[in-house]
């Protein structure tokens, strides 16, 4: 496969690709550079052309963090129905075995694919399986209070779904909005460095101080030990995800955050076994650890499960076995 020269390449846009944040502190160290030194007539060219695409950029990125503020009372409300949500579940079992024990047809009946659809996956999937289980105990009269309980709690679920998702509109219309000026941003400062590069080609050294190196170098991935498989997920906002992974007790892992979101990772035994309230293991964005199975939960666990730990942002996390 044919290589592209790196020259070629725009740095700028490809460090910043899931971190607005990386872009806004890059910029903002680019313009405070050219706005100290535009009484020379070189960089006054530079700092007039990057001016107005930096401030748009700055504006866009006010909009979307108001945005994001906004929806966080909300979607922290949310997040609190559903760390309520695992105790209520244990709850409804306990009454639903007062009457079906485990095994039962009609246990079966009323949790045909057990319990962990309501521990895991996206906020609605889990909220639909609540209307679901609510549905199919209205065949047993003699749950008759505990469906309205959980047809109740549904209602009120449901309701702050809503809120959440009218919520989530305006953060994805203003992060579209500032993805447009991030590109335009980042393709501005390329420009600017082939300008730096021919005004400093006798001394390159110097081109280093209008732009912060440790932002703009990108965080290689340990190699060290050998990959035998490599296994990426995506998770939308709070959503929890098997990770579909085979292992065993001697197993080493390669894990590195990709994305803008902190996650975090936990074994069970039992795909039914609700999620922990605070996973065992967590990853910042860009972090990159080496770990064992002992570092997620118990030694011999088989099920694995990532969560996106943030409210508003998409997570991905690369899964190495080494």
């Amino acid at each position: 496969m044919k290589l592209a020269w790196s020259f070629l390449l725009n740095v700028f846009l490809s460090v910043t690709r899931k971190s607005f944040k990386r872009m806004l502190s890059i910029a903002t160290h680019h313009y405070a550079a050219l706005d100290s030194k535009k009484g020379d007539p070189f960089f006054k060219k530079l700092f007039d052309r990057f001016k107005p695409i930096y401030e748009d950029f700055l504006q866009k990125y006010n909009n979307w963090t108001v945005a994001q503020g906004l929806s966080m009372g909300e979607t922290s409300r949310f997040s609190e129905y559903f760390d309520e949500f695992v105790e209520k579940l244990l709850g409804w079992d306990v009454k639903i075995q007062n009457f079906f024990l485990k095994n039962t047809s009609d246990y079966k009946t009323i949790f045909p694919k057990g319990k962990s659809v309501f521990y895991h996956g996206t906020f609605e999937q889990r909220i639909d399986q609540l209307l679901a289980l609510s549905e199919r105990l209205g065949d047993y009269t003699v749950l008759d209070s505990l469906q309205t309980e959980i047809f109740d709690y549904y209602t009120l679920v449901h309701t702050e779904l809503i809120n959440h998702q009218n919520k989530q509109t305006s953060i994805k219309t203003s992060s579209k909005e500032l993805e447009i000026a991030r590109i335009e941003v980042g393709q501005m400062m390329y420009g600017n460095l082939g300008l730096l590069m021919d005004n400093f080609r006798i001394n390159t050294d110097l081109i280093s101080s209008y732009f912060p190196l440790d932002l703009i170098r990108q965080k290689k991935k340990n190699k060290q030990n050998t990959i035998n498989n490599v296994y990426t997920l995506l998770l939308i906002a709070k959503e929890i995800k098997e990770a579909g992974i085979s292992f065993n007790a001697s197993t080493n892992f390669l894990i590195f955050n990709n994305g803008n979101a902190e996650i975090g990772i936990y074994t069970t035994g039992s795909k039914d076994d609700p999620p922990p309230v605070n996973p065992k293991f967590k990853l910042q964005p860009n972090e990159e650890k080496e770990c064992t199975l002992a570092d997620f939960g118990e030694t011999d666990n088989r099920y694995m499960f990532v969560v996106n730990l943030d409210d508003n942002e998409e997570a991905e996390v690369e899964i190495s076995i080494l």
